[in-house]
């Protein structure tokens, strides 16, 4: 009985993490929606733990719609990153991220996205900056192809995709954003 009782807490974070994934791969194209805890655990924030929270009214489709909040703090390149999202992108036209900025300044938001063979440099990667007006919530679209011709001496391999961060470069400016939704269309 004891050795099922340690297996059982042994192997209970494994299955947990594991239907994490087997989730994110049955709602490809979506690659994040927080709709429960399960969602969270494959991202990342840099001062935090990830939070399902209700969207503030204001911005909500729906009574009661939840969504990541993400803590911006002062620290330079706070943000919130997909762990191993869905790597194949090969086959969708548009990477297509659902953002509030629900604070009283603008929010120059810093999207990277890098595939496995990423080389560490900036010009080895997709990095655009997409400009959040104060009190909005809006849709950004970033077509793939800017995406994989983003590398300066190659192009980013749209199937074996590695990271998405999303994130605010400056300790200066809106110190909060909600996450929606991540998809590919």
């Amino acid at each position: 009985m004891l050795a099922g009782l340690v297996a059982l807490i042994t192997l209970a974070p494994l299955a947990w993490v594991s239907s994490a994934y087997v989730s994110r791969a049955l709602t490809t194209p979506t690659l994040f929606a927080p709709r429960s805890e399960l969602d969270l655990l494959l991202v990342s924030l840099t001062d935090t733990s990830p939070e399902l929270a209700k969207l503030p009214a204001a911005f909500a489709n729906r009574p009661g719609e939840k969504a990541l909040r993400v803590p911006l703090t002062s620290r330079p390149y706070a943000g919130v990153a997909l762990d191993e999202p869905t790597a194949d992108w090969r086959g969708y036209q548009t990477l297509r991220i659902d953002v509030t900025n629900p604070t009283r300044s603008e929010l120059p938001l810093r999207i990277r996205v890098q595939d496995r063979i990423h080389d560490g440099s900036v010009t080895d990667r997709f990095e655009g900056t997409e400009r959040l007006a104060p009190g909005t919530r809006r849709t950004i679209e970033i077509p793939l192809e800017k995406i994989s011709a983003a590398p300066q001496n190659r192009r980013l391999d749209l199937g074996q995709v590695s990271t998405v961060f999303l994130y605010k470069a400056g300790g200066e400016g809106a110190r909060e954003m909600w996450l929606s939704r991540i998809s590919l269309q």
